[in-house]
């Protein structure tokens, strides 16, 4: 098989099915054991990966250890770290967490492109400027823009970079690298720009599904990285950065997901201690004709297996 495979049989028809669709990773973690991993060629499996808005799952953990420190609070006023936006129609009254959940009302994006297609042009100096479209909590909309504004919330309660915050805070920690493409104005592209290989993808999701818990230390508390996962005020299905389970027929399926453009996927399964990460190749025109609940049903088949 192109790449090799290595682990539990069962899980081939699933991992069949995405590469089928243009994809270059798969992996599955349960318990702390890697039962299945397989790639397109040899050499993804140690190449960092572009992550797409996988990324955004970034920021909540940011946010979270930033709580943890008392540099950030949830439900205040951005304005708070942002004195300049209380003088900007609109913007007095949003907090960490309607950025977060993309319910801030900021326009999310400028353009009709994707937010993958407007990287290279995106600041977080347009972002603190994007109009305001509705108050906070009234409206989901996603885009990249609220996750630049809160690169600058970052930095001006920190007093370091995003992704320097995130690295010494937490990934350090870890054992995990991450690097960024930037926006246009040298700041860490936070909604798209994360790069990272397949296994420290992985290792990040056990660190979510163990609640901030590493190798016996609570990196970040499980009472402030929870608040990721609870449903936003404009959208049931997303918290902060993540996708919540529910959406897919079937509630059980998994319970938050990272995803990302070109149907990758970080996928948290709690209750079963199992991280699934799955990604793709962007030039892949096969990637179109992937459907997420069809992987995510041939995944679950596997319950119905006894794990040897």
């Amino acid at each position: 098989m192109p790449g090799g495979t290595d682990g539990y049989a069962p899980y081939e028809a699933a991992a069949a099915y995405r590469f089928a669709h243009g994809g270059t990773a798969m992996l599955v973690l349960d318990g702390d054991t890697i039962s299945y991993q397989r790639y397109r060629s040899p050499d993804i499996a140690d190449a960092p990966q572009r992550l797409f808005s996988i990324s955004k799952g970034f920021s909540c953990l940011i946010a979270a250890a930033a709580v943890d420190d008392g540099l950030l609070a949830w439900d205040e006023p951005v304005s708070r770290v942002l004195p300049d936006w209380q003088s900007r129609n609109g913007r007095s009254t949003i907090t960490v967490r309607d950025l977060l959940s993309l319910s801030s009302g900021l326009d999310p994006s400028r353009g009709d492109a994707s937010d993958s297609d407007q990287l290279a042009r995106q600041s977080v100096q347009a972002a603190l400027a994007a109009a305001v479209l509705a108050p906070p909590g009234r409206r989901f909309a996603y885009g990249p823009y609220p996750f630049l504004a809160f690169a600058k919330v970052v930095q001006a309660s920190t007093g370091q970079r995003a992704d320097v915050y995130l690295r010494q805070r937490v990934l350090d920690r870890l054992g995990i690298r991450v690097s960024w493409l930037g926006t246009s104005d040298g700041h860490p592209h936070l909604a798209d720009g994360a790069l990272m290989t397949p296994g420290h993808l992985l290792r990040l999701g056990r660190f979510v599904r163990d609640g901030g818990r590493w190798n016996g230390q609570q990196v970040v508390s499980r009472e402030a990285l929870q608040e990721c996962f609870k449903p936003g005020a404009a959208k049931r299905t997303y918290g902060m950065g993540w996708w919540l389970g529910g959406g897919l027929d079937r509630p059980e399926a998994w319970s938050m997901a990272a995803r990302g453009q070109f149907n990758q996927g970080l996928y948290i399964f709690p209750q079963k201690s199992r991280v699934v990460v799955i990604l793709g190749d962007p030039a892949a025109a096969r990637n179109r004709g992937f459907d997420e609940r069809t992987f995510l049903r041939t995944l679950s088949r596997v319950e119905e297996l006894p794990l040897n």
